[in-house]
């Protein structure tokens, strides 16, 4: 055919271009290539032919076939062109986004040692009836498991697995947290007889062009373990897909094309025509509602936990009673992890914050320490003595004295994982106290490390953030103490409160897995409802009324939203632009929330505004070199 058309990785709409094919080039759909665009040369994938076109252009050549490795199946092409046109995104910039970089070094991925195939477990009625009835449906199907912390979802998993591989079948399992990955690998593999391969951040550009290169052809079945950007990996003979966490916020991209893994595992087991389950403690509220109006779909529930230990016991205590050598920790708190220590258990302690010190402020004349570059005050690290933003990693050296006035006397406020760290190992120096947070763990080996000194008994107080949240399966944890976690209700966003319930729960769930009678204490300066449902764990009670909430107010899961971002060097010129869209979106009829400032309205020097669309499709771009434009699907 003498013209394609070309799916170029170019940012702007559109991004789709015809071609002359003269070159005596043997394409076909799918091909990766070379083209020209502008002065420079591009790569791009052919998506359709045609022998007649009408145009008033004159039309560039095809060069070269670019790679002979990522040529794309229609099924691919398939599913790139619905995401495209779903998160309203240009399909060549969903293609390369989601490729990974073309190598030149070619040689065979690596995977995970088999370490053979142990007998299986003994499950549980509960268990049983879900592998049963998942197993005997054919085709595509969705499966949603809502199982409470320790009811023994991943013995499920594990189970469903067994039976793909036994019939010649690769099993895809997608994770949101990389620091998850070595235990779920070191689970599997001792029970499964095959391969199994991980897909994450860890995983060098190099590993990851190898192993895109030869899954095509796998004749073996294996298990493909995997963050998000796995979901794209073309995996031969794919027969399940699972997604652990179904509901966490790792799993939706929140940058460039700013899909949802689940959403597009979801499409991809429909146009392979194979089941998909999904599981979770917490399950997104548009999830659990999908699931539960709908008949078609397969709901299970696990409601005790799998070897008969009880959940903990959830304790609310105010912040008061503290000690100021050993702020900011309850008296109570304090005695309870002192009991805990004496007879031979661990402790964790939650809080989701970096640093020493939230902020720092002059207790003379008030001047903050704030980002020169952003919308946000300077948090103090202790150990480096700086101030520095987590939003553009602006550093400063940490000051003796206030810039404006030369008083000594800086207050420190808020606190964050460091100050927790230093606080404890006052009150416990002959104890070994230890971090599980981002600053400190910076490789995926330091994190096994980590979990595997904590798991042999070298570590007594584990403090973590949001790493520590879900999936780890703790022996001798009978104390978790959670600070700080409702500051997440002063956020503007309809989902703060579920996001609470599901960090909160997630994270009880570490303790008392095994048998112990454990205790988990949350600190809180207010007493949201939120709290009593997680309290009285009540399985389902909070869905029902957030769900009438929702309602009343048409936000998701009874309403679809598009999130207008726009942003800009100029706020004023951002606001009156963003104001103009909005009024041309309303003479359509279209209902239309703001101009609204981000929470950090000022980020790197950008000011970033948002309109917020309910049940519209809006394909926008803005031809304004002063603004950048960007739509965000289900926000």
């Amino acid at each position: 055919m003498k013209y394609c058309f070309v799916a170029v990785n170019y940012p702007r709409e559109p991004s789709v271009l015809t071609y002359l094919n003269v070159n005596d080039l043997d394409l076909k759909v799918g091909d990766i290539v070379q083209v020209p665009l502008g002065r420079r040369e591009e790569v791009g994938c052919v998506v359709d032919f045609k022998n007649e076109i009408t145009t008033d252009y004159k039309l560039r050549e095809v060069i070269k076939v670019e790679s002979e490795y990522f040529k794309l199946s229609p099924q691919e092409l398939s599913l790139y062109k619905w995401m495209s046109e779903y998160y309203m995104y240009p399909l060549g910039k969903v293609i390369f986004d989601c490729l990974p970089k073309h190598l030149k070094r070619i040689k065979d991925p690596s995977f995970s040692q088999i370490a053979g195939e142990k007998d299986s477990f003994i499950y549980n009625s509960d268990q049983k009836k879900i592998i049963e009835e998942i197993n005997s449906k054919e085709g595509f199907g969705q499966s949603l498991i809502h199982g409470i912390t320790g009811s023994g979802k991943s013995l499920v998993f594990l189970e469903l697995i067994r039976k793909k591989i036994k019939e010649g079948f690769s099993v895809h399992y997608l994770l949101p947290e990389i620091n998850l990955t070595p235990q779920f690998v070191n689970f599997f593999s001792e029970f499964l007889g095959c391969k199994i391969y991980t897909y994450t951040s860890a995983v060098t550009g190099s590993e990851k062009f190898n192993l895109w290169r030869v899954v095509k052809d796998l004749k073996e079945p294996c298990l493909f373990i995997g963050v998000r950007s796995s979901v794209f990996l073309p995996v031969k003979n794919l027969g399940l897909i699972i997604i652990d966490e179904e509901h966490d916020r790792s799993l939706k991209q929140e940058d460039r094309c700013r899909y949802h893994a689940r959403d597009v595992s979801i499409k991809k087991a429909q146009m392979l025509n194979i089941p998909i389950v999904m599981a979770s403690a917490t399950p997104s509220l548009e999830t659990y509602y999908r699931f539960k109006e709908n008949e078609n779909l397969g709901y299970f529930t696990l409601k005790n936990r799998f070897n008969d230990s009880k959940l903990p016991e959830i304790k609310i205590v105010d912040n008061e009673n503290l000690e100021s050598d050993h702020w900011p920790l309850n008296a109570e708190v304090i005695e309870r992890m002192e009991k805990s220590l004496s007879n031979g258990y661990q402790s964790i302690i939650f809080v989701n914050k970096l640093g020493f010190s939230r902020y720092i402020q002059c207790q003379n004349c008030s001047h903050t320490f704030d980002c020169p570059n952003c919308d946000i005050r300077l948090t103090q690290f202790k150990s480096r003595k700086t101030l520095e933003c987590y939003s553009c990693e602006y550093k400063d050296q940490l000051p003796n004295s206030c810039p404006d006035c030369g008083c000594l006397d800086l207050f420190q406020g808020g606190f964050g994982t460091e100050r927790i760290d230093e606080a404890i190992k006052k009150l416990f120096p002959d104890k070994k106290i230890a971090r599980f947070d981002r600053d400190q763990l910076k490789k995926i080996t330091d994190i096994e490390q980590r979990l595997k000194d904590f798991n042999d008994k070298k570590i007594d107080i584990l403090i973590g953030t949001q790493m520590l949240s879900k999936g780890h399966n703790f022996k001798n944890v009978d104390t978790l103490v959670i600070l700080g976690v409702d500051n997440n209700l002063h956020r503007p966003d309809f989902r703060a409160q579920e996001e609470i319930y599901q960090q909160v729960v997630q994270v009880s769930g570490r303790a008392g897995r095994f048998g112990e009678e454990a205790l988990v204490y949350i600190q809180s300066d207010l007493r949201p409802k939120v709290f009593n449902y997680i309290q009285e764990k009540t399985f389902d009670d909070f869905y029902q009324d957030e769900l009438k909430i929702r309602e009343v107010l048409s936000f998701p899961p009874f309403s679809k939203l598009i999130k207008v971002e726009a942003s800009s060097k100029n706020e004023d010129y951002l606001y009156q632009y963003l104001l103009r869209l909005k009024n041309d979106l309303q003479k359509k009829d279209i209902q239309v929330l703001g101009p609204i400032p981000e929470l950090m309205k000022k980020r790197s020097n950008r000011y970033y505004y948002y309109l917020l669309g309910k049940d519209v499709r809006l394909r926008l771009k803005s031809n304004d070199k002063m603004i950048d434009l960007k739509i965000h699907v289900n926000p």
